[in-house]
């Protein structure tokens, strides 16, 4: 487990985001960051492993606080939703998943920096 970075600290993140989001109520996974920069795939939630993995990309002052905490909330819905079916098939991002994910504070905000940051590291 990785929980400081250069500029951020998973730890602090995955607090506000638990306790805004979930009342406080979500068990703390493991947290981690990523040990290589990837600009397309920002976080990663591992049901077995019980792990949130963080794009080490996000820890840098130029990236919004925000934005850290829309992945790490994005993270902790996999966690507390599991995995649901859609036509027969697993599905991780269901409607219900992508109706919470929209309830997220600053989402478009959010959103739109991760396009930008994913824009500037294909």
């Amino acid at each position: 487990e990785q929980v400081a970075g250069l500029h951020r600290n998973l730890q602090a993140c995955f607090n506000r985001v638990n306790g805004r989001y979930f009342d406080g109520c979500l068990a703390r996974p493991r947290l981690t960051w990523s040990r290589t920069f990837s600009g397309r795939r920002f976080g990663h939630y591992d049901p077995i492993r019980d792990t949130v993995m963080v794009s080490a990309i996000l820890d840098r002052v130029a990236v919004a606080e925000h934005v850290l905490d829309f992945v790490m909330y994005h993270e902790l819905l996999h966690k507390a939703l599991g995995v649901g079916w859609r036509n027969g098939r697993q599905a991780v991002h269901t409607p219900e998943f992508r109706e919470k994910e929209r309830q997220f504070e600053q989402y478009a905000a959010a959103t739109a920096a991760i396009e930008t940051l994913a824009a500037m590291h294909v």
